[in-house]
């Protein structure tokens, strides 16, 4: 690597890049993100509004989403603490 910087020119970003860049919305919804993630391999996608890129978004920031989503939800719905569970034969 240090040869390659000191010595000879080496490829320019532009070269390297890729262009067909997979972006989203900023206001798609996370769940409907994590859906394509599952048939798309990037692991960081642009995420633009009106075509401005805004910033960017990965996996590991849709996991976390949908897991403070989801403990939310299990937090909401579980009886409160030192309650009893019905009894549903009466």
């Amino acid at each position: 690597l240090n040869t390659a910087f000191y010595c000879e020119p080496t490829a320019t970003v532009a070269d390297i890049m890729k262009s067909d860049v997979l972006v989203v919305d900023s206001d798609l919804p996370v769940a409907q993100l994590a859906e394509q993630m599952t048939a798309a391999k990037p692991g960081l996608y642009p995420v633009v509004e009106e075509g401005v890129l805004m910033g960017s978004i990965s996996r590991a920031d849709v996991l976390k989403a949908l897991l403070d989503a989801s403990v939310r939800y299990h937090h909401k719905s579980a009886p409160p603490k030192g309650s009893q569970p019905k009894n549903p034969q009466g």
